[in-house]
């Protein structure tokens, strides 16, 4: 599981999703779904397989860092659930073409209890 992150730590998200911030929770429950993210993560909430190849995403608002590499904010987490690649070469987590509002929603569900 990633390191936890004070809310005093230098680079540590808010724990909130800004109230400007427009993703829908439930929208994103279902394109977690669609987009079988499942597959590979333990995703609270959301049916999926036993087996993991990426790390359960519960808790992602207290996580550290994304990807052990980006500080974990809902704008980086945006970023990363768009272009993987384009953050870190050769990751095991594919670019599946989520549009940007798609991603917001994912984000906003992934975030949810922390709004």
């Amino acid at each position: 599981r990633p390191p936890a992150c004070q809310t005093s730590m230098p680079g540590c998200p808010s724990r909130k999703l800004p109230l400007s911030f427009d993703g829908d929770a439930e929208r994103g429950k279902i394109a977690i779904h669609q987009f079988a993210c499942t597959s590979c993560h333990q995703v609270e909430g959301v049916v999926g397989r036993k087996f993991r190849t990426g790390p359960p995403l519960r808790d992602m608002a207290h996580h550290g860092f994304i990807a052990g590499v980006l500080p974990n904010t809902p704008e980086n987490l945006l970023k990363w659930i768009r272009h993987p690649q384009q953050i870190i070469p050769d990751t095991a987590m594919p670019d599946m073409g989520v549009d940007e509002k798609t991603a917001r929603d994912i984000v906003a569900y992934l975030y949810r209890s922390e709004r």
